[in-house]
This record gives structure tokens, C-alpha cells and sequence, in this order.
């Protein structure tokens, strides 16, 4: 399937996004399901540490997900470590993973995501980052790197960009900031990503991801130009995937995925009206592209 990038479309919704400013995107973070997870862990006393390596392993197995989706996901993980209690060391973290990978929201391809979380441990992956962890929080790439070695895979394969992003958000709940990644690191495309970038009209449906990563890149070159703050597109991820889950909800019904997310983006969110309206007319621009 031929893939075509929009530069009119791109240039649109990058400068809308702007109009966010900082404070105004990482709103979105705030309401991702993986943020609640990590806020728990972290009231209740959990060394940051321990929180990080969670959650990036847990990152590296969020696809295919069974019935709840990515809610029931990091809610399952809360359960699995309430259910071992205390994290003091590393075969704690082990048994909440173990018992998190027996649960029916990760039945989907079960043993595989079993062998990839015990390559972690049985590599020596888990206890390098936990020993180096105060040198990787201010060198976040290396750790990036050593995932997807480790895993035998691309650094940019959606997995493991989006174990670096619920480690950046768990940054943002332990220590007040996200981690110093930088602006290049690509958007985790999934089936959500997917959806807002056809509906918007920034990209043509395309078979590959590549295409989806540039178009999202593009779009962040105008954002980063005019916000002068450390933004990457982990960021804009958040905005996008859950426009996209919500348009996803509806089933691309246009009339009420457009009142379901302006409601989401006004009441939710907290943004003004005149932007939640914007949003919602620019997100939707080609949603017919994408009815069944």
C-alpha cells in the first residue's frame, strides 16, 4: 500500500499542537493508565529504582493484550504487586513480574512474553539497571540501547520505545522531571497511533510503520520550534494514543467520536474550548478514511 505524507496536514496539526505549549501536552501524561500504576507504587514508598525496572519490563511485553486492553494492564501489574508486598531487592521484583505474566490480560502470546521478561533477568539486564540505575537516569539512551540488544531487537520497534516511555513517566512521578532522551527518539506506533494519523489526514493508510514515524516526526520538528521547553515525541504520544483510542471507542462514528473528544479534551484534559474545539475538527479531519 502506498504511503503518502501530507505536508499541508502535517504543518497544521503541528502548529495546533503548539498551541498546547508544555504544560498543556504533558496534561495528557497525566491521564495515561501506565501513570496511575506508578503513582501507586510510588505513595506507597517504593524505591524509584524498583519502579523503574517495573516498568520497563512491563513495557516490553504491552502488545497483544487481552479483553481491558492497556487499563487493565497496569491495573493487573498494581494487583500483582500488592499481591507480593514490599519491594526490597531484585527476586521481589521477579515474583511480581512472574505472578503479572500469568494472568489472564497477558494470555495473548504468553510464552513468548515470559521468554523476553526472563532474557531481562536472566541476563543480567535487571540487575545492571537496578546497580547503574543514578548513572542511566542522567544517560537514559544507554539503558535504551542495552533493552534492545539485550532483546535482540530495534531499538525504534515499538516495544521498546514504549518501555522507554513508562520508564520516563515513572521519572516524572519519582523525581518531578522526564528523563533526558532525546528529541529523535521515534513515536511507538501501535493500532491507535495508527487510526489518529489516518484521521487527521497527516498520513495515507500504510502497511508499514516507518511511514507513521516520519509523518509523527515532522509533525514534532514544528513543535519543538516553537516550544521552547526538552519535549520529545513520548510526549505527543500520549495526546495522540488516547485521541486515537477514543475515535477507536466509537467506531469511527464521526458524530460521536467528535462529541466524545471534545468532552475528553474540555472535561478531562482541562483544555479551554476554543482549543478542545480545534483539536477535535483537525483529529478528525479524514475519520471517514477510516469507516467500515
Amino acid at each position: 500500500m502506498c504511503c503518502v505524507i501530507n505536508r499541508e496536514r502535517v504543518k497544521v496539526i503541528g502548529e495546533l499542537l503548539s498551541e498546547l505549549g508544555f504544560e498543556g501536552i504533558v496534561k495528557f501524561d497525566l491521564k495515561e493508565p501506565e501513570y496511575k500504576a506508578f503513582k501507586t507504587l510510588y505513595d506507597a514508598g517504593e524505591d524509584p529504582k524498583y519502579i523503574a525496572l517495573i516498568a520497563i519490563m512491563a513495557g516490553t511485553v504491552d502488545y497483544q493484550l487481552a479483553k481491558g486492553g492497556a487499563e487493565r494492564f497496569w491495573k493487573t501489574l498494581v494487583e500483582s504487586y500488592e499481591k507480593i508486598g514490599k519491594i526490597d531487592n531484585l527476586d521481589d521484583v521477579r515474583n511480581i513480574i512472574s505472578d503479572f505474566m500469568d494472568k489472564p490480560i497477558n494470555k495473548r502470546l504468553n510464552n513468548i512474553k515470559k521468554r523476553r521478561v526472563n532474557t531481562l533477568f536472566r541476563s543480567g539486564f535487571a540487575e545492571w539497571f537496578l546497580n547503574n540505575y543514578n548513572e542511566l537516569i542522567n544517560e537514559p539512551i544507554k539503558a535504551w540501547s542495552k533493552l534492545a540488544y539485550t532483546l535482540n531487537t530495534g531499538m525504534e520497534r515499538k516495544t521498546m520505545v514504549f518501555a522507554m516511555k513508562a520508564w520516563d513517566i515513572a521519572h516524572l512521578i519519582c523525581h518531578g522531571d522526564y528523563l533526558d532522551f532525546p528529541w529523535t527518539i521515534p513515536i511507538p506506533v501501535d493500532y491507535h497511533v495508527k487510526n489518529i494519523s489516518i484521521s487527521s489526514g497527516i498520513i495515507s493508510p500504510c502497511d508499514q510503520d516507518d511511514p507513521y514515524r516520519t509523518a509523527w516526526h515532522e509533525v514534532f520538528r514544528i513543535v519543538r520550534n516553537k516550544i521552547d521547553k526538552h519535549l520529545t515525541l513520548l510526549r505527543i504520544d500520549s495526546l495522540v494514543w488516547q485521541s486515537g483510542k477514543i475515535i477507536s471507542s466509537s467506531n469511527f462514528t464521526s458524530g460521536i467520536s467528535r462529541q466524545q473528544l471534545y468532552k475528553y479534551f474540555s472535561q478531562e484534559i482541562g483544555l479551554n474550548d476554543e482549543i478542545s474545539k480545534k483539536l477535535v475538527n483537525e483529529l478528525t479531519m479524514n475519520l471517514y478514511k477510516l469507516q467500515r
